[in-house]
């Protein structure tokens, strides 16, 4: 599917408008903005829309389940991906996604009983982040020892990263995260 370097503008700007103005929900106006072409061929960044409209622009099963989480709407992720059909390697993401909004909701034990310890490497470190968080002080540091084992092993995974820069921004240590 083919889109615009416009349509880029008018989804840039719905977005951004999502974030920046109080009266602008993205959901409820579902993406829609009074973006001109007027104002658009104006702009000194047109390049960079026109840029992003060649990209491959196959779509994200995930997006709006992205979206919810994004916008601190769990719930709404969580049920989103009980809808969603993926395969592969989007399996693992979209798990990543609603066990992390189970945390969110501090719904420790969910991710706990659902996530086990033998799992791949990146639930593997939600699970372990869902520990860090109902944890005593103690266990903490021993669970931030394990993310960083982990990460020592393979920091190129982009879930172990995260999960370890927020056990890390949790306690307060900003330098680390």
């Amino acid at each position: 599917m083919k889109v615009t370097p416009f349509e880029v503008y008018q989804t840039y700007l719905s977005f951004k408008n999502h974030f920046t103005r109080e009266k602008y929900d993205y959901f409820k106006y579902s993406g829609k903005t009074n973006a001109s072409i007027t104002a658009f061929n104006k702009r000194r960044d047109k390049y960079f829309f026109e840029k992003m409209s060649r990209q491959d622009s196959a779509p994200d099963e995930l997006f709006d389940l992205k979206a919810f989480f994004y916008t601190g709407n769990y719930q709404a992720c969580i049920d989103e991906a009980q809808k969603v059909k993926v395969n592969g390697d989007k399996i693992t993401e979209r798990d990543c996604f609603v066990f992390r909004s189970y945390i969110a909701q501090k719904k420790y034990r969910v991710v706990l009983d659902a996530i086990k310890p033998s799992s791949e490497p990146s639930l593997k470190a939600v699970r372990l982040y869902a520990e860090f968080m109902v944890g005593n002080p103690d266990k903490k540091n021993n669970i931030i020892d394990q993310l960083e084992n982990m990460l020592q092993n393979d920091a190129s995974n982009d879930m172990l990263v995260l999960v370890t820069a927020s056990a890390f921004y949790t306690i307060g240590n900003y330098e680390a995260a």
